[in-house]
């Protein structure tokens, strides 16, 4: 019918090219004769290979969270070292009595035992493990993001199957038509109203008729082999594809971008807490177990072991502007977070109002097919009727007849059209 269905077919086989280089391995089989929108939606979500990233980043979490609580652990460190000095401890003076003062050695060895536990530490600790489950969230909701995108690659093969779906329909029963057509046509042909060459007309028709219906069912079925490479799962290719309802426009909800913009902000706003507690005074215990020469005692010549404990206090009280600094950095960070949640906003009222004017004038077009459909009707009925008396030949017949089935055509395009942008409209909402 014209090139009306080429324009589908290369269409169809295009987007099929570019969605068949994914690999798929071990799918499972979905034993159905019907296949709804909502059900490729959740299929597509839960057989995504995204997924499988949710469980290692809590994997990643959990590990770098089990390292932050390690800092308030005790701390071991084993040291040693030789070491030769120019000089040695002496005394300037001589001892009465002959007392002679040992020689020192100028070489020495020493080996400790180091223990460390921190007592206090401004709450870094605590704080470094909110910023890591923070960033976990933030991480996981940008997969979320993701595959909430997969909706509209859904929606672009779901339709174009369910429109190609509607065509081969509308094709069958124009040959069944045809068929018809031709019994009325031999029974003419005997009774001398008509010429034989008026049934090799009907039947070249027929031939042509199932010719577009064989290049239809062959684009559907690419296509819903690729809605199932998307879904992971295997389709027959005799899956029937369900239109969903959506008669009236639903209310706005908040896309999954929202929530990870927010998210992005309170990890950020937890950084911030990090690099204010940097500056902060460490208080920490410490032991130190060890042997060498020499000593404690740095007059004795001989090995011995050693022990010392205490309290330590570190406060880092100038550091050149670098908390400032750090601080500044997240606040722009913050900012541009901001930015991209306008910028989103702005883009999805600019698609919003794009699709509420495709709603309003695709519901026009459909009354005027409704219009040319009832016209094209009455003119093939009564088309035929002058057929059968002669009045006009086989061939303008069919012209009309083609006319008519066109404009059904049109009607089922502009309806599944409607439809997709409804469902658009509701997935751009977040519905």
């Amino acid at each position: 019918m014209k090139r009306i269905y080429s324009l589908y077919i290369i269409w169809v086989l295009t987007m099929a090219t570019a969605q068949a280089q994914t690999t798929l391995t071990h799918q499972p089989t979905v034993v159905a004769d019907s296949l709804t929108l909502q059900y490729c939606y959740d299929q597509t979500v839960k057989n995504y290979p995204l997924q499988h990233q949710k469980k290692l980043l809590y994997r990643q979490n959990s590990l770098k969270q089990a390292s932050l609580r390690t800092a308030q652990k005790p701390q071991m460190f084993l040291n040693a070292s030789a070491v030769y000095v120019s000089d040695v401890t002496s005394l300037p003076i001589d001892l009465p009595g002959g007392v002679s003062m040992p020689e020192l050695s100028k070489d020495r060895y020493q080996a400790t035992l180091d223990v460390t536990q921190t007592l206090y530490n401004g709450g870094l600790t605590k704080k470094q493990m909110q910023v890591e489950a923070q960033q976990l969230k933030a991480d996981q909701q940008q997969i979320e993001v993701q595959l909430y995108q997969l909706k509209g690659q859904v929606n672009a093969f779901y339709f174009n199957t369910l429109l190609l779906q509607a065509n081969e329909q509308t094709l069958a029963v124009l040959e069944k038509n045809l068929q018809n057509n031709l019994q009325l046509i031999k029974a003419r042909i005997k009774n001398g109203v008509l010429l034989p060459s008026d049934s090799s007309l009907i039947k070249a028709e027929i031939v042509k008729v199932h010719q577009q219906i064989e290049e239809v069912e062959y684009s559907r079925r690419a296509s819903l082999a690729t809605l199932g490479k998307l879904m992971r799962i295997n389709l027959p290719l005799n899956t029937y594809l369900k239109a969903p309802k959506s008669n009236t426009l639903p209310k706005p909800t908040k896309r999954p971008e929202y929530q990870l913009f927010e998210l992005q902000k309170q990890s950020l706003h937890s950084m911030e807490k990090v690099v204010g507690a940097t500056n902060k005074p460490r208080v920490s215990a410490f032991v130190q177990l060890g042997y060498g020469r020499p000593g404690l005692n740095m007059l004795s010549n001989d090995f011995e072991g050693f022990y010392q404990f205490g309290v330590r206090l570190n406060w880092k009280i100038w550091d050149w502007g670098n908390r400032s600094r750090d601080l500044q950095q997240l606040r722009i960070k913050q900012a541009l977070v901001q930015n991209q949640q306008e910028v989103f906003q702005t883009n999805l009222e600019v698609q919003t109002q794009k699709y509420a004017h495709q709603i309003e004038q695709l519901e026009r077009l459909i009354k005027r097919d409704q219009e040319i459909i009832d016209l094209r009707q009455q003119i093939v009925k009564s088309s035929k009727a002058q057929m059968k008396n002669g009045v006009i030949t086989t061939t303008q017949y069919l012209e009309q007849l083609n006319e008519a089935s066109r404009a059904q055509i049109m009607k089922q395009t502009h309806q599944i059209q409607l439809l997709r942008t409804k469902v658009e409209y509701q997935t751009l909402q977040g519905n």
